[in-house]
């Protein structure tokens, strides 16, 4: 039930104030507080936006965030596409805690891809909003709870069991799902089975990072409420000054411009909140590189490191550096301006550093690599040579280039249970998302040339290069990854 936490707050607002009268025309305090909460329980659930000034006090929302509170009160499927940083977590959490008490014995069921979106983003905002409210909520509130009745409560779930949705049947229920391109499609089929009440609703929302699935053709699907929010649509970016701190500002938005540029995938969902125009050909998507990300693979038991180097002398391209395991790539190091003998030492160095042993060294030996291969093995490592222009090993690809790339693609495809992890590095995700694949006229696959990828990123694939020879030392039997050297 919702109580006004003192004398102080029943004044401060005009909903309130309109109903003020004596005491004593009620038979106790109590009683008269009772029916001050059902007044604004029956007009939040009308209005989620006086609920969210009224009740939950704290900024406004701002045009779009309201946009999105009203078109969950008006219509039961509600999908909205954003860029970065323009408070769709803190909107999220509202129309949750509006919906939740606005609504006696509804059930509230929120959802991401990990649990630590759902524990440490979306719910970490919903208790901090339900505990600074304006207004004293009740229910017990956990890590990732509240409950107000046993048929009346609000519930956070990250899993990969369809099963686990089943048995949530409510009059009245609301379904969220946070980064929503990220969550399976198994999940979406067991949450459809519990939108079949008259009052149920779901509210999915997240950046734009795949051009396909649940999320994506909920945009071109007769009978959803869709919105769209670009980072330049954020009252920071618009105005030119920051009036919203907590939101995203026009300097970010420039940086990244000059980062990634305008018509990158990354650039187009992060920033513009529109879908990346893959044309069948992205090697790997944005959304499956974010899913890596998310997740961490520095620790896996009884697996072997294994290091990967991209090799460049001086000039303006960076040395790349990439450590992993069987559970992903654990670090990405670049240096610029590293002679041969200097990189051979610094892969000496970082060998040690993470106990990598002589056999599970990769060298890119193509041009001025083969330097850095000749000291190694002058130094005792036996490192293995990779020259991506040659034969592969399978002949479905037009060279070893290709073939590890693949691997790589296939390591951080969802449709396998590794659970493959990347460094949370921007410019790692930028240059994985920019890669493309094609056919050759014998039909192996074959990837655009490395000066052509330079050519769009405006830098050397570096991490990226790195990180895929990693994949080189991956061999059947050596690593418990499921036939990942198949197509």
């Amino acid at each position: 039930m919702v109580r006004p936490k003192n004398r102080r707050s029943e004044a401060r607002f005009s909903a309130v104030r309109q109903w003020r009268r004596p005491v004593l025309k009620h038979k106790t305090l109590a009683d008269y507080r009772a029916r001050a909460s059902h007044k604004i329980l029956s007009q939040g659930r009308c209005d989620p936006l006086f609920f969210s000034q009224c009740v939950l006090g704290g900024p406004r929302p701002w045009r779009r965030q309201a946009d999105i509170l009203r078109a969950l009160r008006d219509g039961k499927r509600v999908a909205v596409r954003s860029g970065h940083g323009v408070g769709k977590t803190w909107i999220a959490a509202r129309a949750a805690l509006w919906f939740l008490y606005s609504h006696p014995g509804a059930v509230v069921l929120t959802t991401a891809p990990t649990h630590r979106q759902v524990r440490s983003i979306l719910w970490a905002e919903i208790r901090k909003q339900a505990r600074n409210a304006a207004y004293k909520l009740g229910g017990r509130i956990t890590e990732t709870g509240i409950r107000l009745d046993d048929d009346w409560f609000a519930l956070g779930l990250a899993t990969d069991e369809p099963e686990r949705f089943q048995g949530y049947h409510a009059e009245r229920l609301l379904l969220v799902f946070d980064e929503a391109p990220g969550v399976s499609p198994e999940i979406y089929e067991a949450a459809r089975g519990l939108l079949t009440s008259r009052h149920a609703r779901i509210l999915l929302i997240g950046n734009p990072t795949e051009p396909s699935g649940p999320f994506y053709n909920a945009f071109r699907t007769p009978g959803w409420k869709t919105l769209h929010i670009p980072c330049t649509a954020c009252p920071n970016v618009r105005l030119g000054r920051v009036t919203h701190p907590s939101l995203v500002t026009a300097e970010w938005v420039e940086a990244q411009r000059a980062e990634w540029g305008e018509n990158s995938p990354a650039f187009r969902a992060r920033v513009l909140g529109e879908f990346p125009s893959e044309h069948g050909a992205r090697l790997i998507p944005l959304a499956w590189i974010h899913a890596a990300q998310a997740r961490d693979g520095a620790t896996c038991s009884g697996s072997e490191h294994r290091l990967g180097v991209d090799v460049a002398r001086y000039g303006s391209d960076r040395t790349a550096l990439a450590v992993a395991n069987d559970c992903g790539v654990l670090a990405v190091r670049c240096r610029s301006g590293l002679s041969t003998m200097e990189t051979a030492g610094w892969a000496i160095a970082s060998a040690r550093e993470f106990d990598v042993a002589p056999e599970a060294i990769a060298i890119d030996d193509a041009g001025v690599g083969g330097g850095v291969t000749d000291r190694l093995r002058e130094q005792g490592w036996s490192v293995r040579a990779i020259n991506g222009a040659n034969r592969p090993d399978n002949p479905a690809f037009a060279n070893t280039r290709a073939e590890i790339y693949w691997r790589l693609r296939t390591v951080l495809s969802p449709e396998n249970d590794i659970g493959f992890g990347l460094p949370r590095e921007p410019e790692l995700a930028r240059q994985l998302s920019a890669l493309t694949y094609g056919f050759d006229s014998r039909g192996r696959i074959r990837l655009e040339a490395k000066d052509q990828a330079k050519a769009a990123l405006g830098v050397s694939p570096d991490m990226a290069d790195a990180c895929a020879l990693t994949m080189a030392l991956v061999r059947a039997g050596g690593c418990r990854f499921p036939r990942m050297w198949d197509l």
